[in-house]
């Protein structure tokens, strides 16, 4: 839009150059005018001339910068024609530069699409994997709760068993220490008839008399 509001405004500028050269009968562009003078300008001071020969490029000069004067119309219209073809070519430059942005988006949105799709297919995998496995798990939650009910129920006769053996080591013991005292006893009591008739004591008799003793 704006490269063709400003192709309009140079077409004016453009038609507005004509007129102000065809008003003033301008064969040359004042730009040309100009390098001319430049030129002639570099001889006067670069070149040996004679002095008819330098008179003769001074009138030109002379004629060149009258004429330059009178095209200054000419001159600001070839400004703003030249102005407006560079701010042309800056938006034509801008136009390849978006296009081609356009074009290296379009080129990745169009990658993006395709990976979009691939997705959806892996999406669509997954999604059957997930019933499946979501089955499978319903399957060993239930099996598992079974199971946990079993184990609770062993525990719960683990522990009548436990406390049923508890009992029974307790009672051994017991036995065990009555029957220990018993033989004690009956041994301390053959250690005094050793005693009384005068027995030689064994070391073991020793040891039953010193515990008694303490």
């Amino acid at each position: 839009k704006s490269i063709k509001q400003k192709i309009g405004e140079f077409k004016e500028l453009d038609k507005e150059r004509k007129t102000q050269m065809e008003k003033h009968d301008v064969k040359l562009s004042p730009e040309k005018i100009k390098k001319d003078i430049a030129k002639l300008d570099m001889r006067i001071e670069t070149e040996a001339l004679t002095f008819t020969n330098e008179k003769k490029v001074m009138k030109q000069i002379k004629d060149l910068k009258k004429l330059y004067k009178e095209t200054s119309g000419v001159s600001e219209s070839f400004k703003k024609a030249k102005e407006c073809s560079k701010e042309i070519e800056k938006l034509k430059k801008e136009q390849e530069q978006f296009h081609s942005s356009v074009e290296d988006f379009a080129e990745k949105g169009q990658e993006k699409h395709e990976e979009m799709i691939e997705f959806s297919k892996q999406v669509d995998e997954l999604k059957e994997k997930e019933v499946e496995l979501n089955k499978i798990f319903l399957e060993e939650k239930e099996k598992f709760t079974e199971t946990n009910e079993e184990l609770k129920k062993a525990l719960h006769e683990l522990k009548d068993v436990r406390a049923t053996l508890d009992k029974h080591k307790i009672k051994i013991k017991q036995d065990s220490q009555k029957q220990i005292k018993a033989s004690l006893k009956e041994k301390e009591m053959q250690v005094e008839e050793k005693i009384k008739k005068r027995i030689k004591l064994t070391t073991e008799d020793l040891l039953v008399f010193q515990r008694k003793k303490n």
